[in-house]
């Protein structure tokens, strides 16, 4: 159930403006090297919040 959840957070996360974007979305930020900078480090943040969570 937790990796469902999860799932369907990052699904819906895409499509969520994110301040450390300047309020752009992740797909919006993706489309340039800047923004994908900040998004590697986003995800490996949340990947090690997950793992210290123990759900992954």
């Amino acid at each position: 159930m937790i990796k469902e959840s999860l799932k369907k957070y990052y699904e819906d996360w895409l499509d969520m403006p994110i301040q450390v974007l300047d309020g752009k979305t992740p797909r919006e930020g993706a489309k340039t090297a800047e923004g994908r900078e900040i998004l590697e480090l986003l995800l490996l943040d949340h990947l090690d919040y997950i793992k210290e969570a123990g759900a992954s």
